[in-house]
């Protein structure tokens, strides 16, 4: 199930990236975030304002 999240708030975000050699993605003002919930865990996805648009909160996500 997708929710979803618009900032455009001065500052940075900082995302845990998970994988070997992957530091933390750090999200530039006016970013478009998609929460992805399976089940009692989630996890939060950047994408671009196209991929944001094609998804309405609820949704399923592949």
């Amino acid at each position: 199930m997708v929710d979803k999240r618009h900032t455009d708030e001065h500052g940075e975000l900082g995302l845990p990236a998970r994988g070997v050699g992957v530091g933390g993605i750090r999200v530039a003002p006016e970013s478009w975030l998609l929460t992805i919930r399976t089940g009692k865990a989630s996890t939060e996805i950047v994408v671009d304002e196209g991929t944001y648009d094609d998804y309405s909160i609820g949704d399923e996500y592949p």
